[in-house]
């Protein structure tokens, strides 16, 4: 995890069409237990390879915590594979790679 990329989740709980579905003591309770167990790194390079700026975060931190592979459904990253010899799958993907190990 890093800074920024908790930033955007927080902001992502936090938004209001969430509202009938997480109560704000819920809210706290998801984002308290994701900092409380999540290893956050510092990120070590600035990246803005990504079509969409946004999608940069991850790429930061595929790299600042030696990533073996990125799973993710996002478009832009996938369309990326792979990043740097990081490879970007999907998670259908990534767990038929893993069945194969």
């Amino acid at each position: 995890m890093s800074d920024s990329i908790f930033a955007e989740y927080t902001e992502v709980i936090y938004r209001k069409k969430l509202d009938k579905y997480l109560k704000d003591s819920k809210r706290k309770a998801i984002l308290s237990a994701l900092k409380k167990n999540a290893v956050f790194f510092n990120i070590i390079e600035q990246i803005n390879s990504c079509e969409d700026p946004k999608d940069n975060m991850f790429l930061e931190l595929s790299i600042a915590c030696s990533a073996t592979c990125i799973v993710s459904g996002d478009f832009h990253l996938l369309s990326m594979n792979p990043f740097r010899e990081i490879p970007i799958l999907n998670s259908t993907d990534f767990l038929l790679s893993y069945q194969e190990n």
